[in-house]
């Protein structure tokens, strides 16, 4: 979308189903091992079973790459003086997840995918890297000062552990490191996507959904605290995420802000147990002359607006005309 110079908008839409990768092993192995597989009662037991000892190979059908490399392979300080150390391990290094089919080439460790085809990335996807590398490409090489990136799964959700409720497990002493589905779930891809996200002129806003509720968070520049949690991302401009759900269906629910609604790291850009949780939609109103963006979300059946933020322009860096994409 254009109008005058400085006046434009790009958006992005993700597709992150059709080339998502199963859920890695790590992200579950320590609730299955020593609750759900030891006790042949649980409700969850057939489903750790399958995630780690079935699978075409009867090697699990949880995604092994995550585990192997990034928090195997790239722990071991030997390794680190490795050529291809960068490409593996290092999220912020920007030829990181642009190596392709290394395994068992160049990097000696034993890995293949839960079915046995060849490996295409050195981690566990959500887009999938053909679309990675697209989505990379297409955003470093925006002019748009205003980059709106639609993100069915949620970025910016809680990176601490917590109780493995969404397992129906809440009471267990075991903790998992994410929800089901959220980026947080694919550690190295999210450290991956928002390392790109800094990298990129202007600013850029995520549209998100799928929480059964509707908040507004935004990572700022200067919250070091919570910037560690991201591998210490480089972000140069305050990061909105406004996530919206419940149009269609009533959501109305006597939920409190309890582990899945906690927000921790005071990410919510307003109270930390500010969300709303009738049926709700998102708004983006973009005031050009004004300089700078409103952020909503609306009532579903009023559209009397809830949550507001705005976003100054600004905060955002001016696109440089002379610069290049990344060329592989």
């Amino acid at each position: 979308m254009e109008g005058n110079v400085g006046q434009s908008i790009d958006v992005f839409l993700l597709d992150e189903w059709y080339y998502r990768d199963t859920l890695p092993c790590y992200t579950r192995r320590n609730f299955c091992e020593k609750v759900a597989l030891p006790d042949s009662q649980h409700p969850k037991h057939a489903w750790c079973l399958d995630f780690l000892k079935g699978g075409k190979l009867n090697h699990g059908s949880c995604c092994k790459k995550d585990e192997d490399i990034y928090y195997g392979w790239c722990l071991q300080s030997e390794n680190k003086a490795h050529s291809s150390w960068h490409s593996l391990c290092d999220p912020k290094s920007r030829d990181f997840g642009h190596f392709s089919s290394i395994l068992g080439q160049h990097v000696n460790v034993d890995i293949f995918d839960w079915d046995g085809e060849p490996i295409d990335s050195s981690f566990c996807e959500i887009l999938g890297e053909q679309q990675r590398m697209w989505f990379e490409e297409s955003l470093l090489g925006s002019k748009a000062l205003l980059k709106l990136v639609v993100s069915s799964s949620v970025v910016l959700g809680n990176p601490l552990k917590k109780s493995c409720e969404d397992l129906g497990d809440a009471n267990n002493s075991i903790e998992c490191p994410c929800f089901g589905d959220d980026w947080e779930c694919y550690k190295p891809a999210q450290l991956q996507f928002m390392n790109t996200l800094a990298r990129s002129s202007g600013c850029v806003v995520l549209l998100s959904g799928g929480l059964e509720y509707s908040d507004i968070r935004v990572l700022k520049p200067d919250a070091s605290n919570n910037l560690k949690y991201y591998g210490h991302l480089n972000l140069q401009y305050p990061l909105y995420q406004i996530t919206a759900s419940g149009l269609t269906t009533d959501l109305r629910r006597n939920f409190t802000c309890d582990v899945l609604r906690q927000d921790p790291l005071h990410l919510r850009d307003h109270a930390e147990c500010d969300f709303l949780k009738a049926p709700s939609f998102g708004m983006i109103e973009v005031l050009w002359e004004a300089g700078y963006l409103k952020l909503q979300i609306r009532d579903g059946l009023t559209g009397n607006i809830k949550l507001e933020s705005k976003l100054s322009f600004n905060n955002c860096m001016r696109p440089d005309l002379s610069r290049k994409s990344r060329v592989r």
